[in-house]
């Protein structure tokens, strides 16, 4: 037979002007609570749900005015007085997580105790380090401790003890957004004294393989619009399309970030040769300098190893021979290359790579896994038809 029971004995409401609103002693049994309608008989009832542990932030203007609520209650036997204070923003809503104040022992003797001395705080919150009032007050009423990623609260539990004129009449809960039929099944288990954690860990991972399921249906109805052939959608096949897909992006690096809204921020991000982008190089005149050595000294100026850039074999021994303005080191590196018609790049890779293209023709064929619909915006670049080169010769002087 159960013998666990929680126990109201003494309700007291504070004013901000440290006033009592309301004080009343209940008795065991059933407590009634009358007044002319908007007298406030729901809002005590607020109270009640509220100091126990529940999550609440609706209140009236009226309740606004107060500035704490403290409740003498027992708990198998055990008395202890519970506090909990009222803070509202700007907007009029409460913090619905304040902490719970825990004295162990008589309401007179915690009224006579400054908060501090024998009083306890606990956080509305479990922490790996910390435990929780709803932690500390199910440990009292023997009522077992949920571990998994539903929180089950003494929200939670009063949810099914407490319900408001604002709840739907055919409901045991008290209404709540986004409710889980596995919340309330275990709410019941633990009021009931069946609760087991093994069954409990089993039912939420059936809930989530349910929800990976349904996205892994989702995902092959999608595939199915882009094949004619089933055999594609096997779990080899995709495999093998996946591995053959996937590819490096390369390595970026933050370059400038916005906080457009209190959860979404936008970030830029630069490649390698963007980096260098941002730095000067102090330029100068070079004679019959190999292609190796020059970019060396313009990496090494940039603070970059020999690990972070390479060089095609048959450009390193290439000589030289010219003016560097002072410009950026990308500016510098793009000359450099230019010079012996090469580029620098750094797509798909965390290292700069100095090559040559060969002259070819891309026949590939678009295939329609590679075909993607919605895209907002096509743009074509211009089209470049010719390029103009000016050369110079430049020679050392011994005049300043």
């Amino acid at each position: 037979m159960m013998c666990n029971n929680l126990l109201l004995n003494r309700l007291l409401i504070y004013t901000r002007d440290g006033k009592i609103a309301y004080d009343e002693k209940f008795h065991h049994g059933v407590n009634i609570i009358r007044g002319e309608n908007s007298s406030g008989k729901s809002t005590i009832t607020h109270f009640m749900f509220y100091v126990l542990g529940g999550a609440f932030n609706d209140w009236v203007k009226e309740a606004k005015k107060c500035s704490h609520v403290i409740a003498e209650v027992v708990l198998n036997g055990a008395v202890l007085t519970l506090k909990r204070d009222l803070n509202f923003n700007e907007e009029g809503k409460a913090n619905k997580s304040e902490p719970m104040y825990i004295f162990w022992g008589e309401i007179k003797e915690a009224l006579e105790s400054l908060v501090g001395e024998n009083w306890h705080k606990y956080s509305f919150i479990t922490t790996p380090n910390k435990k929780s009032f709803s932690n500390v007050l199910f440990e009292n009423l023997d009522i077992p401790i949920v571990k998994g990623e539903n929180n089950i609260t003494m929200h939670q539990i009063l949810r099914l003890m407490y319900v408001d004129q604002e709840s739907p009449t055919a409901s045991l809960f008290l209404y709540e957004q986004f409710d889980s039929s596995l919340t309330r099944e275990t709410i019941s288990d633990l009021l009931l004294g069946i609760y087991n954690q093994d069954l409990y860990d089993k039912k939420q991972r059936k809930v989530e393989a349910e929800k990976e399921f349904e996205d892994v249906k989702r995902e092959i109805k999608m595939m199915k619009q882009f094949t004619v052939d089933n055999i594609e959608l096997s779990p080899d096949a995709l495999k093998v399309c996946i591995e053959n897909k996937e590819k490096d992006m390369g390595t970026f690096y933050l370059d400038t970030w916005l906080n457009e809204k209190d959860k979404t921020m936008k970030i830029g991000a630069i490649d390698l040769i963007g980096v260098i982008d941002k730095t000067d190089f102090n330029g100068g005149i070079y004679t019959n300098i190999t292609f190796e050595n020059l970019v060396k000294e313009i990496m090494d100026s940039v603070n970059l190893t020999e690990d972070e850039y390479e060089i095609q074999e048959d450009l390193k021994n290439i000589t030289l021979t010219g003016y560097l303005p002072i410009c950026s080191h990308r500016a510098a590196l793009q000359q450099v290359v230019f010079a012996v018609g090469a580029i620098a790049d750094c797509s798909r890779s965390s290292k700069i790579k100095i090559y040559t293209i060969e002259n070819s023709e891309n026949h590939s064929i678009i295939e329609k896994t590679n075909i993607f619909q919605g895209t907002k915006k096509i743009e074509q670049n211009e089209l470049v038809t010719g390029v103009s080169i000016i050369a110079h010769n430049y020679s050392k002087s011994n005049q300043v």
